[in-house]
């Protein structure tokens, strides 16, 4: 049998923002991803968006889509 993905939908700017606010107090990027409920490709998606603009970056990408 084989395994099935999990669906993750899009993620939200408050989702987006806990999941740093997280990452910056804890430094852990899986303990960030399952409070803000978001899977590891979504950190790293944002990563250097987040690096480059901050908060602001966070949805300043959300609005240019």
């Amino acid at each position: 049998m084989s395994k099935q993905r999990i669906y993750y939908p899009r993620t939200t700017y408050s989702q987006r923002k806990i999941l740093f606010e997280i990452w910056e107090e804890t430094g852990n990027v899986t303990e960030a991803c399952r409070q803000a409920r978001v899977c590891q490709g979504t950190y790293y998606y944002w990563r250097d968006r987040f690096k480059e603009d901050g908060y602001e970056g966070l949805r300043k990408y959300l609005l240019n889509k």
